[in-house]
């Protein structure tokens, strides 16, 4: 899973629920509410992708991938993509903190090294800007990050 193949999936349902409203409304005889049903239909279709956390959606998929080989296409490539990973939001901070014990270790020492580095920046006091900016995703990455931090247990 990616970013671009998840806005696409969003998109492609925004458009069929477009097309079922066209239709309702074609047969009702009432195209004048086109406009206002696509434009409700984008709220919600919006709505859902901030319920449903693209980051999180993403780095739990290819997480799980990598827990279970099974459920990767045959011609799939096994193994975590961390160079893509480094890309996604705090979102998807904890489902790479899970991943980290089934990975081999360059990818493993890699990943950690950015969970580190990401750790760091997260719990840098000049970065936060106080409480306009609270995020619950950066919070559940904070608490998923605290084992990691140098002098705490693996």
């Amino acid at each position: 899973w990616t970013e671009l193949c998840f806005y696409v999936l969003a998109t492609i349902v925004w458009l069929a629920i477009g097309i079922a409203i066209t239709i309702g409304l074609l047969v009702r005889d009432r195209m004048r509410w086109l406009l206002h049903g696509l434009a409700i239909a984008a709220v919600v279709v919006l709505l859902g992708i901030n319920v449903v956390g693209p980051s999180r959606l993403i780095a739990e998929a290819n997480v799980a991938r990598v827990l279970d080989p099974s459920l990767v296409p045959p011609d799939g490539r096994s193994g975590l993509d961390v160079d893509y990973v480094r890309q996604l939001g705090d979102d998807a901070v904890p489902a790479l903190v899970q991943a980290l014990p089934a990975l081999g270790s360059r990818d493993a020492d890699e990943l950690r090294g950015f969970l580190l580095d990401r750790a760091s920046g997260l719990t840098d006091p000049k970065a936060a800007g106080g409480w306009p900016s609270w995020n619950l995703g950066r919070e559940l990455a904070k608490d998923a990050l605290a084992p990691l931090a140098p002098g705490s247990k693996p």
